[in-house]
């Protein structure tokens, strides 16, 4: 508890770098390879916010870190900041992913007698944004940020407006789930790592394993830079 006590205390008496100012000070640099766990995982944490905010100025100061340092406790540290902005470099780009195996189905009648469709859920994949959002196998989708569908064809449309989307963007489901009324449901959207995702294997290991070889290469790349 004192250590933590003080740890806050020092980060007050900081200047407060996520507001605006470009760099932290050097005593929060000098957290990451302190005797105290909690403050190194504090240190850790605040580098990565202020990292992220402003990634430009940051990376080349953290990179340095990694590669110089004589503390392997800091170099280790520093490496999981870099990898956390290698993630965000990662899901900036490429088409959105929600996870589930679907097939559409048709509803009642909408006015004028013209048959309406929606989206029956059948799998969803493990670790996928859909699970993250609590989709279940058997619910039925009747819109996506507020558009049903009313011509055959609805897995089709349903699956090129999420692909159109970015990963981390966020869409709203209307569901029906077994009698009850509809439910609204916001997923945010991850990244497709492959084209087929079911074709096979498990979405947690062939995203870790996307993401891993993004990171060597985005690494590289920072470090030739």
């Amino acid at each position: 508890m004192k250590a933590l006590f003080s740890w806050m205390l020092s980060c007050t008496l900081m200047p407060c770098f996520l507001y605006g100012q470009e760099s932290p000070s050097d005593k929060l640099f000098e957290g990451l390879g302190s005797e105290e766990f909690i403050i190194r995982e504090g240190a850790q944490a605040e580098l990565l916010a202020w990292a992220l905010k402003s990634p430009q100025f940051a990376t080349p100061k953290i990179l340095k870190l990694f590669q110089e340092d004589n503390d392997p406790e800091v170099r280790k540290r520093a490496l999981e900041i870099l990898k956390g902005l290698g993630n965000i470099d990662y899901l900036s780009d490429g088409q959105g992913y929600l996870g589930i195996l679907m097939e559409e189905e048709p509803l009642d009648a909408a006015q004028g007698g013209q048959v309406r469709f929606g989206i029956r859920v059948l799998d969803v994949m493990k670790g996928s944004p859909a699970e993250q959002a609590d989709l279940k196998i058997g619910d039925l989708i009747v819109s996506l940020d507020g558009k049903g569908w009313e011509a055959a064809g609805a897995v089709t449309m349903f699956r090129g407006a999420v692909a159109a989307k970015k990963p981390l963007a966020e869409v709203t489901l209307m569901v029906q789930r077994a009698q009850g009324d509809p439910i609204g449901i916001t997923v945010k959207l991850g990244k497709r790592p492959i084209p087929d995702l079911w074709a096979g294997g498990d979405l947690g290991l062939l995203e870790q394993q996307a993401k891993e070889l993004h990171f060597k290469q985005w690494l590289k790349k920072q470090q030739e830079e």
